[in-house]
């Protein structure tokens, strides 16, 4: 794949092209583990925004007729530039795809300072039987938290943590279902997954 599509990573209409096509196939839920906390900026893209804004208002001009058609071009050759809006096209037309999340673990001092929003904050469960139950499955708090950019994030189907922990030997052994953000406990990426497929909240 690096031969035929070059070195990771990939540009975001690569892996929006990826995802119509696997959406297509029939896939009943897709994980994009990928994390996009970031707008991928192209140069070439803020180039042209940049000629656009100056050639507008000449546009609008009495003679700025002859400038619509440039205008237009550059308009198209923007969406075909924009990889952000490309992905969350196909991410929103596939309607089944898990986007994942990542936490800084650790015990935090106090409330957290980042605001979430409603996309991501509409994947965290406010209640569960046993977050201290140390023989079952513990729940590890988080110090800071990394989530996809809201772009993204909003098209999604569900969000879900990446995060592993290993034990003392360092082995990873099990795996972390729930992940406490100041009281609101975010599942897996896998769980996520998981429940996505069985149609389950």
């Amino acid at each position: 794949s690096i031969d035929t599509i070059g070195r990771w990573p990939w540009p975001r209409s690569v892996m929006a092209d990826a995802l119509d096509i696997i959406s297509e196939a029939g896939a009943k839920v897709i994980g994009l583990a990928v994390l996009y906390t970031e707008p991928e900026t192209n140069p070439g893209l803020v180039v042209l925004k940049q000629v656009k804004d100056q050639l507008t208002p000449l546009a609008q001009g009495k003679n700025g007729a002859e400038l619509a058609p440039v205008i237009e071009t550059i308009t198209n050759a923007e969406g075909q530039l924009d990889t952000d809006e490309k992905l969350a096209g196909s991410i929103s037309l596939s309607g089944n795809v898990v986007l994942p999340l990542y936490f800084d673990i650790g015990t935090p001092e106090g409330n957290p300072t980042e605001q979430l929003t409603p996309s991501v904050v509409k994947n965290f469960i406010t209640q569960i039987d046993n977050p201290n139950d140390k023989d079952a499955a513990s729940v590890r708090q988080a110090l800071a938290i990394k989530v996809p950019i809201e772009k993204f994030a909003k098209e999604a189907k569900a969000i879900g943590h990446l995060n592993v922990y290993p034990d003392r030997d360092g082995i990873y052994r099990s795996h972390m279902l729930l992940v406490d953000y100041s009281g609101q406990y975010f599942p897996s990426f896998a769980t996520q997954l998981a429940a996505t497929a069985l149609n389950l909240k």
